[in-house]
């Protein structure tokens, strides 16, 4: 009876000390510095300006984004695109589907 409680107790000391002694490995908070880069978002291979570009487009600026009211989600910046429809806003069991006419 001995022989199987030695085992037991070492398997109970060991247990917690491979759990807890662990190192907890996290990425570093990164702090930016200065202003983000610009992004632009093409539907096509090649960059186009904006009166080149062959269909409608919608662009909303970080201007009307800043000079609108204050906005919560995306769909709030999106609700001025022409075509673009969004449904379930407030619905936490689905996600926002947004549909384009």
């Amino acid at each position: 009876m001995h022989l199987l409680r030695r085992p037991y107790s070492l398997a109970c000391c060991a247990a917690p000390t491979l759990v807890l002694g662990t190192a907890a490995l996290a990425q570093a908070p990164t702090q930016r510095q200065g202003p983000l880069e610009e992004i632009v978002v093409t539907a096509t291979l090649l960059e186009r300006t904006l009166d080149k570009t062959p269909a409608s487009v919608s662009v909303v600026t970080e201007d009307d984004i800043q000079l609108a009211r204050q906005q919560l989600a995306l769909d709030e910046s999106l609700s001025s695109v022409p075509g673009l429809f969004m449904q379930n806003r407030y619905n936490f069991a689905q996600d926002l589907r947004l549909s384009l006419r």
